[in-house]
């Protein structure tokens, strides 16, 4: 909580970034029971099954929808948190292909954009389930130092490296959309 609370004693709010992980769910929860959580999701193309994801979501924090930018800033303006997972396929305005495990994958460059608009704090959260039913663990990193840089896509290689030690720690606790697509 360390991280999370010097990023937010700057008054700018902080992005937080992680992966598609088994403890998806887990982990917003864990974390909207101490600080107002935004978090950002893409809706399905089932409306029952995107219904049922906002209601979820907006349990312990406010739902945002992944193309609702505006909603981000001004929560970041707030001095909240977003949080998010940049670890699904884009192909639209924003998308780059970046290395991930050494094959070229599309990837947002949208979290360098939103920290340079807003000032805030990039930082990773990653949790995990620990073995034999022992409970969570919730690792907040520290905030990104000189980020944005100049370069998004060596942005995205910064946060590919961290993502991909995480998954090598515990990867059968993956379930990453990288390269294919969530609909």
């Amino acid at each position: 909580m360390e991280h999370l609370q010097a990023a937010f004693a700057k008054g700018h709010g902080a992005i937080l970034i992680g992966g598609h992980f088994t403890t998806i769910e887990i982990a917003t929860r864990i974390l909207g029971t101490v600080v107002p959580m935004n978090v950002v999701y893409r809706p399905t193309k089932n409306a029952l099954l995107s219904h049922i994801m906002h209601n979820g979501i907006g349990r312990h924090g406010n739902p945002i929808r992944h193309d609702d930018i505006r909603s981000m800033i001004r929560a970041l303006k707030r001095n909240e948190a977003v949080w998010y997972a940049p670890d699904q396929s884009y192909r639209n305005k924003g998308a780059a292909m970046v290395n991930f495990f050494g094959i070229p994958a599309a990837t947002t460059t949208a979290t360098s954009r939103l920290a340079r608009i807003s000032g805030a704090a990039v930082l990773t959260y990653f949790p995990e389930r620990l073995p034999g039913g022992r409970g969570y663990r919730v690792v907040i990193g520290p905030a990104f130092e000189n980020f944005p840089s100049a370069d998004a896509i060596q942005d995205v290689e910064r946060f590919h490296a961290l993502l991909q030690a995480q998954i090598l720690r515990v990867p059968e606790q993956y379930c990453g959309c990288i390269g294919a697509s969530r609909d």
